[in-house]
């Protein structure tokens, strides 16, 4: 059951904090902050807010507002959800702690959670940092000075890969193997449609996440004739930097193989033509929109309009492989499939193939090398397993021709 709290009036002290009647995005979204609930759509992501049950009262929870409204204004809307959902977290908390909404923040409360949330701790401190430097009330003197002192460890990265977890890290060889036999033959049975066998088969090509599929256009698909007939397609993938306003705001351009490239670039002509007449440049249609059924709801106006959201991508991709029915050798049940573990796998790949953590970190759009370098670290201990596995099969072999 929903518990609803009743938050006491606005004290005197503090009046100085007023919201403002609208709000910009930093995608250009405009919205009023004074509602309890900010629902709108910025781009790919779909943002509801929802602040009545939020244990505070009347003048925490407008400081709070006014400091994510920087975050609004600034970041994008996924970082936006994502710090107003921990800071969520931990004042529910400290609410289940003193059984009374909370009134001021201070530096025993910082303490108090910081074991509690870990490594989420770190966006519940970018809110309180971000709320001091705006001035807002709310926030005891020692907040900031214990923050200084305190660390937070950051959440260990690469276990699924460096583990080869058979339901999150990477694909095996046979698996591999498996899914794309499975995606090719139901396709050419028809058991599959056209969009979610490209969509699967971009999703190994490129190791790309969600919402860079999600964010392409049909005018992303190139297609060059040379003087000599060959052909070469090429297709622009958006890097969709959470400091961007938009993930298309920085584009980079991918070859492809003929094998996919020809077929991707004749499906984007079909969805070129479904909006031509609808969209003043039917290029800008969406690679992957929105089902005819749905169009109504994802027809604001913007750079995203019709795009599907990397939500329903995921949804895509799940429902039709998940017909395929491949079984993992390793667990002998149906595979997880999931966008991350094609990421993961195409990471892996590329170590084994001998490429550097540069190069790797190329390959997958990261801005360092820090996840990157899992994976080439992962490589021995791969290597050190497969000669493991062999010699439990040649090790009766040698001592026969011994």
């Amino acid at each position: 059951m929903t518990t609803m709290y009743s938050k006491p009036a606005l004290p005197e002290t503090w009046a100085a904090t007023a919201l403002p009647e609208t709000v910009t995005t930093k995608g250009g979204v405009v919205f009023d902050p004074r509602p309890d609930v900010w629902e709108y759509r910025d781009g790919l992501t779909r943002v509801c807010l929802d602040f009545t049950e939020l244990p505070v009262t009347e003048g925490l929870l407008t400081s709070f507002k006014a400091t994510l409204t920087w975050y609004a204004a600034n970041r994008a809307p996924g970082y936006l959800i994502s710090v107003f959902t921990e800071f969520h977290t931990f004042v529910e908390d400290l609410y289940d702690l003193t059984d009374s909404p909370l009134t001021v923040i201070t530096g025993t409360d910082v303490l108090n959670q910081r074991s509690a949330l870990g490594y989420r701790m770190k966006q519940v401190a970018s809110v309180l940092r971000k709320w001091a430097s705006l001035q807002h009330p709310g926030l005891a003197a020692d907040v900031i000075t214990i923050l200084d002192k305190i660390r937070t460890k950051c959440p260990e990265t690469g276990v699924a890969v460096m583990t080869l977890d058979p339901t999150l890290g990477p694909f095996s060889p046979i698996e591999q193997a498996g899914i794309q036999d499975a995606l090719n033959e139901a396709y050419g049975a028809r058991s599959i449609g056209e969009e979610a066998f490209l969509l699967a088969w971009l999703f190994i090509a490129l190791g790309a996440r969600p919402v860079q599929i999600a964010a392409m256009k049909v005018c992303d698909v190139s297609l060059t004739v040379a003087p000599d007939g060959s052909e070469t397609y090429l297709i622009q993938v958006p890097r969709a930097k959470q400091r961007n306003a938009s993930p298309r705001d920085e584009l980079k351009a991918r070859p492809l193989v003929s094998q996919l490239g020809r077929p991707l670039y004749a499906y984007a002509q079909k969805v070129r033509a479904r909006f031509s007449g609808r969209l003043a440049d039917a290029g800008q249609a969406p690679l992957f929109p929105v089902e005819p059924k749905h169009e109504s709801a994802f027809n604001a106006p913007g750079w995203a309009q019709f795009h599907r959201n990397p939500e329903g991508l995921r949804s895509t991709l799940k429902t039709g492989l998940d017909k395929l029915n491949v079984l993992s050798e390793r667990t002998g049940e149906p595979l997880n499939i999931t966008p991350i573990r094609f990421r993961r796998t195409f990471g892996t790949n590329a170590a084994q193939e001998g490429h550097g953590v540069l190069v790797i970190a190329e390959l997958l759009d990261h801005s360092g090398t820090e996840s990157a370098g899992v994976y080439v670290a992962a490589t021995p201990e791969l290597a050190g397993r497969i000669e493991k596995a062999i010699a439990l099969h040649m090790a009766p072999l040698a001592q026969a021709f011994k």
